[in-house]
């Protein structure tokens, strides 16, 4: 689905909040309003209340100033994630597209904790994708603090990690990054994780030390989608937590 149907879903009281949330902080183009200096510029409203203001496209950017007669002074680009991650300080709440059939808005009273998580989660994400888009991919696994883990609780009260499917019987450890990714995990699993699931939060740092002394054959990130997993071999989480 399109960031644009997905936005009109929302609106239209037909959309998953987590669905929304992952497609706005995975846009990868955003338009935000800068002042003169190129710094953010949020819009302030008629109750002194500033916004970070945000648009899909530049047909949502014309359409906003037509309507407002607005005229900023400088127009910039980013990524989703990186608004959620470092533009939220100062505002009351963030408006996508204004003016325009597909406008939202949330306040940071409501949606700041969750909009900041989804913005570390998407850097993650995206920093196992390519790590080469950060100088130090390692220090970013590190000091994410947003992981988790499923454990499969048996009848006798024994508790064991979930493994990722693998067709070669591997022991590949599942570790997730996002609500959704979890969440599909389970559902998908649910005939193989026999007993009740509980899913555990872990920082960087606890997690791959917890995963070094494991008896392991890899690590699967987000095994079940709904973005492609990453699979990476046991000694990856001594390499995380020394930086080679």
């Amino acid at each position: 689905m399109s960031l644009e149907r997905r936005l009109l879903a929302w609106n239209e009281k037909r959309g998953d909040v987590e669905a929304l949330h992952r497609a706005i902080t995975e846009h990868p183009d955003w338009r935000v309003l800068e002042d003169k200096d190129g710094g953010t510029s949020p819009l302030v409203d008629e109750n002194g209340k500033r916004w970070l203001t945000l648009f899909s496209n530049d047909d949502a950017l014309y359409e906003f100033k037509n309507s407002s007669g607005y005229k900023p002074e400088k127009v910039g680009r980013t990524p989703g994630y990186v608004a959620f991650k470092t533009m939220l300080d100062d505002v009351t709440g963030v408006q996508l597209n204004p003016d325009t059939p597909i406008a939202i808005h949330f306040t940071l009273a409501t949606h700041g904790d969750q909009l900041e998580r989804w913005g570390n989660s998407v850097f993650v994400e995206q920093t196992l994708a390519d790590p080469g888009m950060v100088d130090d991919p390692f220090r970013v696994y590190r000091e994410f603090g947003g992981y988790m883990v499923v454990v499969v609780k048996a009848k006798d009260g024994s508790e064991t990690v979930a493994m990722a499917p693998d067709d070669k019987g591997r022991k590949l450890v599942a570790v997730f990054t996002a609500p959704d990714t979890v969440k599909a995990f389970v559902e998908q699993n649910k005939s193989r994780l026999a007993g009740s699931v509980r899913v555990l939060h872990y920082t960087g740092a606890k997690l791959f030390e917890t995963l070094k002394s494991r008896k392991m054959d890899g690590i699967v990130f987000n095994c079940s989608g709904p973005i492609p997993p990453r699979a990476f071999q046991a000694s990856f989480a001594e390499k995380v937590l020394t930086g080679v």
